[in-house]
C-alpha cells in the first residue's frame, strides 16, 4: 500500500512524503513422496514444488532418491524469488523386512522332504 507521513515544525512549516510498501507473499509449498512408508533398503523420493529453492533436513536433495535406514521426519524450507520462506514437514516410515525362520534336514539326493514355514498374518510370501 501507499503510506503518507506528514510533519509540522514549531514555526508552522509543513512537509509530507509518500512511501509504497509491498508485502510479498510466502511460497505455497506442496510435497510429494514416492511413498511415506518403505521397507528398509528401499529408496524414498521427496519432491517439493511452489518455490524456487528448497532445503531438506538430513542432507536430502529435492527430487533425488535416498535410502533412509530409520523412520524419520524431514523438514523442508522453500524460498521464493522474493526471499520469503515457508516450511513443511514430511515423515517417512521405514518398515523392517519380515524374517523367515525355517529348519531343513540334511538333504539326501532323490529324497522327498516336507518343509513347514510359519507366516505372519497379512504378509505375502513367494516360494520358489
Amino acid at each position: 500500500g501507499v503510506y503518507t507521513v506528514s510533519g509540522v515544525t514549531p514555526l508552522g512549516c509543513q512537509s509530507s512524503a509518500q512511501i509504497t510498501i509491498t508485502v510479498n507473499g510466502l511460497p505455497i509449498l506442496s510435497t510429494s513422496g514416492s511413498t511415506n512408508q518403505i521397507c528398509i533398503g528401499q529408496n524414498a523420493l521427496l519432491t517439493a514444488t511452489g518455490a524456487v529453492s528448497y532445503v531438506w533436513s538430513g542432507g536430502i536433495s529435492n527430487g533425488v532418491p535416498f535410502a533412509p535406514t530409520v523412520t524419520g521426519v524431514y523438514t523442508l524450507t522453500g524460498t521464493n524469488a522474493n526471499g520469503c520462506t515457508s516450511t513443511l514437514i514430511f515423515g517417512v516410515n521405514v518398515l523392517s523386512n519380515p524374517q523367515l525362520i525355517h529348519t531343513l534336514p540334511t538333504a539326501t539326493y532323490g529324497a522327498t522332504y516336507d518343509v513347514s514355514i510359519s507366516t505372519v498374518a497379512g504378509l505375502v510370501y513367494t516360494y520358489s
